[in-house]
């Protein structure tokens, strides 16, 4: 693989979390993430593309992991809590967005999918540990954008991008 290419500029997975306070039931929470067209899958959720991607490609825009106090919570949210206490309360959703391997158009989505999420039930974005707006993330995806075009001359969501990524594992850190 090339030595030269630095691996951090390629965006493979970007995360943002919004954190609530006061910490929310995770079942609530999933109720209101399916009523804007996530959908649950065992201890997460995901939202589906409305379009359809090519096969290198994600085919969800991005997942969403439910954490209280820094550790992911492994309620299953693809089932009814057998009774209340059995409810969890979490206080971040965390979401995984595969910038690498989406085209440029997704972010647009992923982004609006975020702000009516906290126009619905409130919270502060977070991104690399920086409370940030909407605003804020277009400004940084856009940035992330322009350092996979100028480490690989790539867009995102690209085949070739899929492929370079795919095939640099497993990466080896030199001493």
């Amino acid at each position: 693989m090339s030595s030269g290419i630095n691996f951090d500029k390629l965006h493979e997975k970007e995360v943002v979390s919004l954190m609530l306070d006061p910490p929310r039931l995770v079942s609530s929470l999933t109720d209101t993430l399916s009523s804007i067209g996530f959908r649950r899958m065992d201890d997460f959720c995901y939202l589906p593309r409305s379009d359809q991607g090519s096969v290198w490609q994600s085919e969800t825009l991005t997942t969403a992991a439910f954490y209280a106090v820094g550790s992911e919570l492994s309620q299953y949210v693809d089932e009814e809590p057998e009774d209340d206490s059995a409810d969890l309360q979490c206080d971040e959703i965390r979401f995984d967005y595969l910038l690498a391997s989406l085209p440029q158009a997704c972010i647009q989505t992923f982004l609006s999918s975020l702000r009516h999420l906290q126009e619905l039930i409130g919270g502060r974005i977070v991104h690399r540990g920086e409370s940030v707006s909407i605003a804020n993330l277009e400004v940084c995806f856009s940035s992330y954008v322009a350092d996979i075009q100028q480490e690989l001359a790539e867009a995102p969501g690209s085949e070739f991008l899929a492929i370079f990524i795919s095939e640099s594992y497993p990466r080896h850190v030199s001493p």
